[in-house]
């Protein structure tokens, strides 16, 4: 089964919402485990238009990068190597590979990060940040929805794939907050002009 929650945001009593949803679910359903099944969560700035900027999206993909095997640290065994959430790093289009691979062979350094810093400031455009982050939609984090004509519709939404079962509350909470501080992080503190 796949869920989709309307629109939230973080001045509305989320808890509340996602609380509620979970308990009808458990009344009406039997919500089995499945290891192989994910949730995702689309986030936007909370500002009018609610839209990323040029820059902020640049910002988030050199954090996906930069942060990589960190995220990838906390996933869920099953979600570090499924298929419909590879990192963008090992599954990125061909432009993403050829400068990352010496962070896939031989770990970071400052060489590779510069080239991927290089490259994403040189990015005119969401398109050509989404072009150089991924070849499909079914990456870590897609950025395939901030670019009108891609799926239909331009939610202008940054995707994190890689949850694992969203099952409760305090689990759904928890990826969402994951989500929400990691944009942050990466919108507030990190800069194409580190190295």
């Amino acid at each position: 089964m796949e869920v989709v929650s309307p629109k939230l945001t973080t001045r509305m009593p989320v808890t509340d919402t996602i609380s509620e949803f979970w308990e009808a679910m458990s009344v009406h359903f039997d919500v089995q485990r499945d290891a192989s099944c994910g949730g995702h969560v689309h986030v936007t700035p909370l500002r009018n238009g609610s839209k990323f900027t040029l820059a902020e999206l640049k910002q988030v993909a050199f954090a996906t990068v930069v942060y990589d095997d960190h995220v990838t640290s906390v996933l869920p065994p099953a979600r570090r190597t499924n298929g419909y959430c590879p990192s963008n790093t090992r599954a990125g289009t061909p432009a993403l590979q050829s400068r990352l691979r010496a962070l896939v062979a031989g770990g970071k350094n400052t060489a590779s990060l510069r080239q991927v810093a290089s490259e994403l400031r040189s990015c005119g455009s969401p398109r050509e940040v989404w072009a150089f982050m991924q070849k499909s939609r079914y990456v870590l984090w897609n950025f395939q929805n901030v670019c009108p004509g891609n799926s239909g519709t331009c939610t202008g939404t940054v995707e994190f794939r890689g949850g694992s079962q969203f099952l409760t509350t305090k689990g759904t909470l928890a990826w969402v907050a994951f989500v929400l501080g990691f944009v942050t992080l990466a919108t507030e503190e990190v800069s194409l002009n580190w190295l």
